[in-house]
């Protein structure tokens, strides 16, 4: 079955959850979390502490390194719910950047990534959840596990993905008002869900560490004896914690024992008093439609005594612990089913679960290794679908020695296609093109080559082997597809292939004839298919495109181009919906 990992980042620990299963049942392979051993927030000392501590969890947890989803903390996310006057996806996806600047007034829209979630509609207006993460903190995040090798295939947020492990379990409430609560060591995330969809998520610096800190000043013992106090208390392990903070005695009864029972418990109730207080808060912040039906607890200090009382007073409605592990095969104890919910989340994105479609991994930091990851199976099944080819076609053939002499040539044939795959999507120069686009140019290569089909291995070897069984048969789908006689002497792979990786090659080539624009556009968006490539792109102005437009019309086939919308952009245009189309019968 198919496995998958979460690293869930916070601003505390590393927490590391390998699934193995599907979307709607999963197993638990293993999960472990370690605690960043550092107070620095930013900075190389951060980094490598971080990715101390990811190497910790990812050996405790014994998780795979292939198919990665990474968190980061929803604490370093700017969310804003803003308006649109429409609510077509596409519509959004290209203006909401854009129209996020205005709300963004912390940072530079250029500085930051943004991911969107829609939350309502209503005659032909929506309201959108804005994501917004600094580019520093996606960096840093992804440097520290790069440090011990992984790249991951996607980036989302820790919160979003608990909503999202939330919607995964079966008889979870599509109706009503609900709140999830993830309570770490420095953060609590609040989390609305209204009607089985995203409302909010509101982060708040509250956490395990605020009692803690309380409990060092109030009672004057250093932070480790009283951290270890709280754990105590969020364990439920009330039998002593309040014993002499010098000596360590904790069976003292005397009444300083019992003044500092009092401090302890106090220290609790004062927790749970403010963190209702910011659920009352974050309530009443946002349209939240009828009233909270339920409200769940997670995270390590989701048991802090008083916490269950005070949170249903103040929503008035029942409080109990997210139980993340029901029904679900595992080995983990009651301590790590209290965490696990963010990096489960993550781990099921891996699994193909993703109902809110965020992703972080955009522009210069989209995920580029795609095709390391298919490389060899794909090459694999190209020259075996040729070699399947020459062998069905030598079957009609009464001489061995001309069946061994097409099958050689097929597999020669079959080889000099997967060189144009590689060259085409490996070649040094398109970096200097697309720039911040490169990694989204090479995947939508791959999906337009591979017929749309997912970007796996195992699902292209099955997208090849259904072609070479299909009712056109093997041969036809090599003459359609690549332009060449099956076994033929006269073949030339190079110069008659037309697939979708042909026009990008030629589409590309002449981006490289005008070395005057180089560095003065970008390609913002592009995907291809065997008739059509269709791009956006930032240029200086209309006259520079015509220039380009003139050497698309001279392709071979006789193309049509188009410019697309011309709109302005911060100091250059911006060509949206740019296309060149062959006709259907080349």
């Amino acid at each position: 079955m198919a496995r998958a990992t979460g690293i869930e980042i916070s601003e505390s620990a590393v927490a590391v959850v390998e699934l193995d299963g599907t979307p709607r049942k999963w197993k638990v392979n293993g999960a472990a979390r370690t605690l960043i051993e550092t107070a620095a927030e930013s900075g190389e000392e951060r980094i490598k502490a971080v990715a101390a501590a990811c190497k910790a969890s990812m050996k405790g947890a014994k998780a795979g390194r292939e198919q990665v989803a990474l968190g980061i903390s929803a604490s370093l996310a700017v969310v804003r719910e803003i308006p649109l006057p429409f609510t077509s996806p596409e519509q959004i996806q290209k203006v909401i950047k854009f129209e996020s600047e205005s709300h963004l007034h912390s940072c530079d829209i250029d500085d930051v990534v943004v991911a969107w979630h829609k939350v309502s509609e209503s005659a032909g207006k929506a309201r959108v959840l804005v994501f917004a993460v600094r580019k520093d903190d996606l960096k840093a995040g992804l440097s520290a596990i790069d440090r011990i090798g992984i790249d991951p295939v996607h980036v989302n947020l820790d919160a979003t993905a608990l909503f999202q492990f939330w919607k995964a379990f079966p008889g979870m409430p599509a109706e009503g008002g609900h709140v999830l609560l993830d309570i770490s060591e420095s953060v609590t995330h609040v989390v609305l869900i209204s009607e089985g969809n995203l409302r909010m998520i509101r982060s708040v610096r509250l956490g395990t560490e605020t009692v803690t800190r309380a409990l060092a000043t109030d009672l004057n013992i250093e932070k480790d004896k009283a951290r270890t106090i709280t754990r105590q208390m969020v364990l439920g392990d009330m039998s002593g914690p309040f014993g002499d903070p010098a000596t360590g005695d904790v069976s003292s009864t005397t009444p300083r024992s019992e003044l500092r029972e009092g401090i302890v418990r106090d220290s609790a109730a004062h927790f749970a008093g403010r963190v209702a207080n910011e659920v009352r808060r974050t309530l009443s912040s946002v349209l939240f439609e009828g009233k909270v039906s339920s409200l769940q607890i997670t995270g390590v200090g989701s048991t802090m005594p008083g916490l269950t009382e005070a949170l249903s007073e103040a929503v008035g409605a029942p409080v109990a612990q997210f139980d993340t592990l029901a029904g679900v095969d595992h080995k983990l104890t009651k301590e790590q089913a209290a965490w696990i919910g963010g990096a489960s989340g993550l781990a099921l994105i891996g699994l193909g679960h993703n109902p809110l479609k965020l992703e972080f991994r955009q522009e210069e930091f989209i995920f580029t290794r795609g095709f390391d990851r298919i490389k060899e199976p794909a090459i694999a099944g190209l020259v075996l679908l040729l070699l399947l080819g020459g062998v069905m076609t030598a079957s009609a053939w009464n001489s061995a020695q001309e069946a061994r002499t097409r099958l050689a040539l097929g597999a020669a044939q079959g080889r000099e296609i997967a060189e144009i795959y590689l060259r085409t999507l490996e070649k040094p120069a398109i970096g200097k093109i697309v720039t911040k686009n490169e990694g989204k140019l090479e995947a939508e290569r791959i999906r337009a080559a591979l017929k749309s089909k997912e970007n796996d291995g195992s699902a292209v070897l099955a997208a090849l082997r259904t072609e070479i069984s299909g009712a056109n048969g093997p041969e036809n789908h090599i003459r359609n597809a690549y332009g060449i006689e099956p076994g033929a002497k006269g073949s030339d792979v190079r110069g008659t292939a037309v697939s979708a990786l042909s026009r990008i090659r030629d589409w590309y080539d002449i981006l490289l004839k005008h070395p005057e624009l180089h560095g003065k556009f970008t390609i913002e968006s592009l995907k291809t298919s065997t008739h059509e490539i269709e791009w956006t792109m930032d240029l200086e102005d209309s006259a520079a495109f015509e220039v380009l437009a003139k050497d698309f019309r001279a392709l071979p086939g006789k193309p049509k181009v188009e410019s697309g919308t011309d709109r302005p952009m911060a100091g250059k245009r911006r060509f949206e919906g740019c296309k060149i189309t062959w006709p259907k019968e080349i």
